[in-house]
């Protein structure tokens, strides 16, 4: 077996002693403690040694601690001031500390030692015993002080009472020949002047012709490598948004403030929805307003409310300018599709976006106040529901990695922007089935003030819930998640 001077040396030293601890193994060879721990890895991988580990407590007097042993716990000082006669609480208060009286009255009651009778702490029978007694958690204090380990009891009560202890953890290795290691132990082992490091100056100096040189071990462990890569979701994202562009779809941008005539007016949702208070939306307390500088699609949005578009009757209510102007933190990407379509009018045309959005949502496994979402939008002629149905499909297999059709499915919706509308749901191997998002065809009293004559398809996914199926994730919180033991497996399972 090829075995390191490091090696042959720990071999030779549990051959004498066979049960030896690091520190030991230090004393007895002339290793250091890094070189004694490489050589116990070595020999663990190769079978020849046991390794127990055991954690030992060590205690030592806190800040708090070494004051208690010096001036006397809370209940020693309340109890010498109670000795004679019994004392008013306020009294106590007056002359110490609040605090001290108070942890010192609930430490005697539960010493039986003192008791409160209409505002006087009284001494107990017991509490006369222990004057001239020591109180088990005195005895604990001085034992710690002197290096010794306490009764349990008394270091679990100590724990209890804030800062009096530090609790410092000892690890010992204890290291043990395997019976292939004493076989290995029993043969002659020798000490050989061999280079294992080819540096530099060996080579420079010709050293390496005049020693033996180690042979390469290609079977050795090695130490696993994860070198700095991209947080999970934040990967994922950028691989959606690479798939988005390679199926043509451009990318599209804005803020995460909006006023309320973008991302609800111009969307033909009533004044008067739910979501349109604070219980569902986020709006801004400084500055509370913004401008809607757009006065023609302004007017025509008024009047598609009021009193209706292209033979629809509106949603016959009386519309507030006031209201439209208000700031919000967006709460779907949804008003970019809007302004993208008043803004440009070649088509065919098509758009998306990854947005940060903002609800007052119920934190649950697949719900998050901050999300976001993978908007898009296709306008052409003769769009049909059955193209976004395709293409809805398309993203659910290509962004979220369902590869069985019949995990996935539509349900009849309404959206006040789209008709008609559906809910798309797929099979989470977790949580069963999940709803991805919401799309439709976005309806005439959306389109005809912002003067687009051509259908136009939307929808809006849940970004988030999309990677939850692709990282095989039970909660969507985990994509936010700092454990790194976590990170390193779930970039593993995308082969990253």
């Amino acid at each position: 077996m090829n075995l390191s001077n490091q090696e042959k040396k720990i071999l030779i030293a549990l051959k004498k002693e066979q049960q030896q601890t690091t520190k030991e193994l230090i004393k007895n060879t002339d290793l250091t403690e890094a070189g004694v721990n490489k050589a116990i890895a070595w020999l663990k991988e190769k079978g020849l040694i046991r390794v127990t580990e055991t954690i030992n407590e060590k205690y030592e007097l806190d800040k708090e601690g070494k004051k208690y042993l010096e001036e006397g716990l809370p209940e020693r000082i309340i109890l010498n001031e109670i000795k004679n006669k019994p004392k008013k609480i306020k009294e106590l208060m007056q002359k110490h500390n609040p605090e001290l009286v108070k942890i010192a009255s609930i430490w005697l009651r539960k010493l039986n030692a003192g008791m409160i009778i209409n505002g006087e702490v009284q001494i107990t029978p017991i509490g006369k015993k222990l004057i001239n007694e020591k109180m088990p958690l005195e005895k604990a204090l001085e034992q710690i002080q002197k290096g010794k380990k306490p009764e349990k009891e008394a270091i679990n009560q100590l724990k209890k009472r804030g800062k009096i202890i530090k609790i410092i953890e000892e690890k010992t290795k204890t290291i043990e020949l395997t019976k292939k290691g004493t076989q290995i132990a029993s043969t002659e082992l020798k000490i050989i002047d061999e280079i294992s490091i080819l540096t530099p100056e060996i080579i420079r100096t010709k050293q390496w012709q005049k020693k033996k040189i180690r042979e390469y071990n290609i079977s050795a462990p090695v130490p696993a490598i994860n070198p700095g890569k991209k947080q999970i979701y934040y990967d994922y994202l950028d691989e959606v948004r690479e798939k988005m562009i390679a199926m043509g779809f451009k990318e599209m941008k804005g803020g995460i403030v909006q006023t309320e005539f973008w991302n609800f007016d111009a969307l033909f949702q009533p004044q008067t929805h739910p979501t349109r208070t604070l219980n569902d939306t986020y709006y801004l307390k400084s500055p509370k307003q913004g401008e809607i500088f757009e006065k023609k699609v302004k007017e025509k949005v008024k009047q598609a409310h009021e009193k209706g578009i292209d033979g629809s009757i509106g949603r016959r209510e009386e519309w507030s300018e006031s209201k439209a102007k208000n700031l919000i933190l967006r709460s779907h990407t949804t008003c970019l599709s809007i302004k993208k379509l008043y803004e440009n009018k070649k088509y065919p045309l098509r758009y998306f976006s990854i947005g940060r959005n903002f609800r007052r949502d119920v934190i649950d496994a697949s719900h998050l106040p901050e999300f976001n979402q993978l908007e898009g939008i296709v306008a052409d002629e003769s769009l049909t529901l059955r193209d976004l149905l395709g293409l809805l499909e398309t993203f659910a297999t290509e962004v979220a990695g369902i590869k069985n059709k019949k995990d996935i499915k539509f349900k009849s919706a309404y959206f006040p922007y789209t008709e008609p509308s559906v809910e798309i749901f797929a099979k989470h191997p977790y949580l069963g089935w999940t709803e991805l998002g919401g799309a439709g065809m976005f309806r005439p009293e959306v389109l005809k003030p912002i003067e687009v004559e051509v259908p136009v398809i939307a929808w809006g996914l849940g970004v988030g819930r999309l990677a939850m199926f692709a990282l095989k994730l039970k909660q969507i919180k985990n994509l936010y998640s700092q454990d790194l033991k976590f990170l390193q497996e779930k970039n593993y399972i995308r082969g990253m």
